[in-house]
This record gives structure tokens, C-alpha cells and sequence, in this order.
């Protein structure tokens, strides 16, 4: 019976035949792999660093050449160029390279991409791809044309029965074209003819910038207080690396969104704290990650259009998913969209997904998560315990407001004996209240300096003014019956108006009026 069953697998085997990729993978790799337009910038930045990073092994930066990534949109022609100086490609391997599926000679090193297919991105989103490159020493420069429009015909024609390969050797074209002004080792990748997507958001320049300021491994403003501060904690942990990536011809490259206050709406401005550093432990006693957060009010979520909200993940210095990744280490999620911070990844074993807007689910990733919490914990703390000193602060200036209003009804010595004696009563309630609370032990040190100072200002203002005789009454020239009458007027006015301020507007005109009429 055992030899049956070896004969049976052994038959088996034999005749499992050669393996077919089919032509619907590569719908699968150029169209539902990358759902969001804009991921193609970060494809291809992503390529660009790593082939500038190569071009530094090689030393090829000399004679004040430096690294840099150019990327330019034009809407005349619907197109856009991305190009980098970095190592380029062979020409003898160019072909394989560019054709190849899930083959990257990447995997296993520091690169960033390593799957093969984030060069696929953009066959999805325009009518022509083009490939074109140089590498050092080589005089010719080496081209492929994708024909996108000619995929898709393929990939519906039913009648069509080629495989990937057939189909990549029907729409792909191979030329060594003569081009002027190109550097002398370069990456081009173009776009031709871009669909129109998300009111055209591929030529978009604003929302281009603005993307690759949040996603794409730029440095922070140089008018950005924390720069150095951060940039150098990064670089000794070895990540945060940086490139200049210049759109459109601009004299400055893109930088990072982060300014130097946060402005949550038109009426509340906030500033950021010193920048906090932290460390999440991995395996064998070095880090997993490192990180950064920047503290501030916490006056509430931070607007979507500044570009900095959430806890964001970064793998190469390049963003992961979106500002809403890390949200799930919050208990209450809503605080993530307070929070201004990033966590740079360095174990190799937390790797991005296919689409990059997420991370491979294994016990490395959720040990980071885990670890994570402990920061998520800190900044709901902060958030509520801000919440709790800005309404310890709203109470005890809104008792001062009222200690105010009271003291300038007293001011205008019209106010009958009774009522007079009702308000300096209320005065020094409030005054009770406001001195509890600039004692409150939710309040931090700076905050309760603060309104002890302002408490001792306003006890100071009521008892000059309580102890102050004023003789300047201006219902003196009247005949005392008239003038006994209007203080009871102006008694059952106070008496009978819930809101004193307008009571004491009310008062204010009668007097000027009295006043006139003397």
C-alpha cells in the first residue's frame, strides 16, 4: 500500500505541467494594487532614493554635483516627469529589469522597495509609461514605452489567449533615443496623457506638494524651530535620511509641513513644546523603532488641510497609510487627530504591505503597537488634563469678569444701600471662588503662578474701590424727594433685570439724561 502512494505522488508530480501567469495579474498589479492616484508619486520618489542612495556607494556626487529628484507637471500636455541623478540602470540589464514581475534585486538590503512592482504604478493612470535611463560611464540612453491603452484592449479582448508574457511583448517597445540635457547618470520615469481622476489630482501641483511634503522623505522647514533638534536625533539612530525633491523648476525643494504653531481655528493658536524622544525595545535588546512627538495645547483636532495631524508611521523616512494608521493605539481614536509625532521603523522584520498603506500583520508589528500605547496613554493624559486647567482658567476669569461688572455697577454710587450691600457680598463669593482655583491642584505650575497673580491684581482693585468714599453723586442737585424716587428706580431696575450689564446700561442713560437735564 506505501509503494502505491509513492507511485501516485511521484506521478503527480510529474505531471504538474509548467506554471501559467495568466494576463489578468498584471490588472491586479497596475490597477488594483495602487486605489489612490497619488501613491504614484511615493512609488517612484521611493525608486529615485534608492537609486540615489546606490549613486553614494559609488561616490558618483563629486565636483559639487549633488543628489536630487526632479519631478515636472505639465497640464499642456497631461504629463509628468520624475528625475533623479542617482546610479541609473545598465544597459545590459535594463530590459530584464524594467519587464521583470516581483523579481527586485532588492530584497534582502537596506532599499526601500523590494517587491518589483511599485514601477507598475502609474500604468493605471495614463496612456503611455516610458522608462528611460543612463548609468555611469554609458554614452546611450536606454528607453521602454509601456502602451497603457493597449493593456487594457488586452486584458478585455476575450479572444485574446496569451499570457503575461504575451502581453507585456505586445505592449511594451524598446528604443535608444538621443536626448539633450540629460545628467550623465539618471532614472526617468514619465507619464503621458494622465487620466483625469479626483478633479484631475495628478496635475494638481498644490495637492502634488502637498502630498510628497507629508509622505516623501523631505526635510523640515528651515524657518521650523525643531529641525535640527529632530534631524539629529534621527540621523544617530541612523534613519530620517532626506532628499531634495524640486517640483516644477522651483528654487527651493519641498520641505515638510510643520511650522512653528499650530493654528486650530481662527480664534485658537497653539505652541509646540520641545520635541520628546522615545525608543520602542525589539528583539536581542535593540530597538524596534524610535520616535518623536511635539506636545502643544491640545486645544482640540487639528485642521486636515495643515498636513501634520496624527501619530504617523515612517519606513525609510517614507510614509506608511495615511495620518490615520496608528489611530487603533488610542483608546479614544478622536485624540489622534491631536496629535503631532512620528515613529521611524528599524527592525527589518516590520515590513510595509504590497500597497504601503499598511504594515505586514506579525508579532513584530503588534509588539511595536503594544509599545506604542504607552505614548498613545501619555497624550490622552495631556489632553485631559489641558482640558481640565483651560476650564479651571474659564471659571476663574469668568468670575473675574463678574467681579468687574459688579464693582463698575458700584462705581456709579447711585446704587441704593440694600442692593450696594447685595453686590459686595457677590463680590466676595467670586473672590472666594477665584482664589480656590488659582490654588487647584489640576493646574500646572506655570498656570497657577499665573492666576495667584491675577487674583492678587483683582483683591487689590476691590478693596481700593470698596474703601473708596465717592461724593460725586450725580443725582446730588436734584431735590431730595426726586432724588430718594429715582435711587428706588434704579434699585428695582438692578432688582427686576436678570443680566446686569445690560442694568447698568440701562442706568447709565437715565443718569446722562438727569445730568443733562441739570
Amino acid at each position: 500500500m506505501g509503494v502505491n502512494l509513492n507511485k501516485e505522488t511521484a506521478a503527480k508530480s510529474k505531471n504538474t505541467g509548467s506554471i501559467v501567469i495568466g494576463k489578468d495579474i498584471l490588472e491586479l498589479l497596475s490597477h488594483a494594487m495602487y486605489v489612490e492616484p497619488l501613491s504614484v508619486y511615493r512609488e517612484y520618489i521611493q525608486n529615485s532614493a534608492d537609486s540615489i542612495d546606490e549613486a553614494k556607494d559609488f561616490s558618483l556626487y563629486k565636483n559639487k554635483k549633488n543628489p536630487r529628484i526632479d519631478i515636472s507637471i505639465s497640464q499642456a500636455t497631461r504629463s509628468v516627469k520624475i528625475l533623479d541623478n542617482g546610479a541609473g540602470i545598465k544597459k545590459a540589464t535594463f530590459k530584464r529589469r524594467i519587464t521583470a514581475f516581483g523579481a527586485s534585486k532588492k530584497r534582502g538590503s537596506d532599499a526601500r522597495g523590494f517587491r518589483g512592482v511599485g514601477r507598475l504604478a502609474g500604468l493605471g493612470y495614463c496612456q503611455q509609461l516610458i522608462f528611460r535611463t543612463r548609468a555611469p560611464e554609458e554614452e546611450n540612453i536606454s528607453e521602454i514605452v509601456w502602451d497603457c491603452r493597449k493593456i487594457v484592449e488586452l486584458l478585455r479582448d476575450h479572444s485574446f489567449k496569451g499570457d503575461l508574457k504575451d502581453v507585456v511583448n505586445d505592449v511594451v517597445q524598446f528604443n535608444n533615443p538621443i536626448l539633450e540635457n540629460y545628467p550623465d547618470h539618471f532614472f526617468e520615469v514619465e507619464l503621458k496623457k494622465i487620466s483625469r481622476l479626483k478633479n484631475d489630482i495628478l496635475l494638481n501641483e498644490l495637492e502634488i506638494e502637498k502630498y510628497i511634503a507629508q509622505v516623501g522623505p523631505v526635510t523640515f522647514s528651515p524657518e521650523f524651530k525643531y529641525k535640527n533638534k529632530i534631524e539629529e536625533y534621527l540621523a544617530e539612530h541612523g534613519v530620517g535620511k532626506d532628499f531634495k525633491i524640486f517640483l516644477n523648476n522651483a528654487n527651493d525643494p519641498i520641505c515638510k509641513p510643520h511650522q512653528n504653531t499650530l493654528q486650530i481655528s481662527e480664534s485658537l493658536l497653539s505652541k509646540y513644546d520641545s520635541p520628546t524622544f522615545f525608543e520602542i525595545p525589539g528583539a536581542n535588546g535593540s530597538n524596534s523603532a524610535i520616535g518623536w512627538r511635539l506636545d502643544h495645547g491640545y486645544l482640540g483636532a487639528i485642521p486636515p488641510n495643515l498636513g501634520v495631524k496624527g501619530f504617523r508611521a515612517r519606513a525609510g523616512n517614507i510614509q506608511i497609510g495615511d495620518e490615520s494608521l496608528l489611530s487603533e493605539i488610542f483608546v479614544e481614536k478622536r485624540f489622534n487627530s491631536w496629535t503631532v509625532g512620528e515613529v521611524h521603523i528599524l527592525d527589518k522584520k516590520i515590513q510595509p504591505n504590497g500597497r504601503r498603506d499598511n504594515f505586514s500583520q506579525n508579532q513584530p508589528y503588534l509588539n511595536l503597537l503594544n509599545h506604542l500605547t504607552l505614548q498613545s496613554k501619555k497624550i490622552s493624559q495631556l489632553c485631559r488634563e489641558l482640558s481640565i486647567t483651560r476650564n479651571r482658567e474659564k471659571e476663574f476669569y469668568l468670575e473675574r469678569e463678574k467681579v468687574e461688572e459688579k464693582l463698575s455697577i458700584l462705581n456709579q454710587s447711585t446704587v441704593p444701600k440694600n442692593f450696594a450691600s447685595t453686590l459686595k457680598k457677590e463680590i466676595g463669593s467670586s473672590l472666594a471662588i477665584m482664589d480656590k482655583l488659582s490654588k487647584s491642584s489640576d493646574l500646572f505650575d506655570d498656570k497657577k503662578s499665573r492666576l495667584a497673580k491675577d487674583f492678587s491684581k483683582t483683591h487689590s482693585k476691590v478693596e481700593k474701590i470698596l474703601n473708596m468714599s465717592n461724593d460725586e453723586d450725580p443725582l446730588a442737585k436734584l431735590p431730595r424727594n426726586k432724588r430718594g424716587i429715582y435711587k428706588e428706580v434704579i434699585g428695582l431696575i438692578y432688582e427686576c433685570t436678570r443680566n446686569e450689564s445690560n442694568a447698568k446700561a440701562l442706568v447709565d442713560k437715565i443718569i446722562a439724561r438727569i445730568s443733562g437735564m441739570n
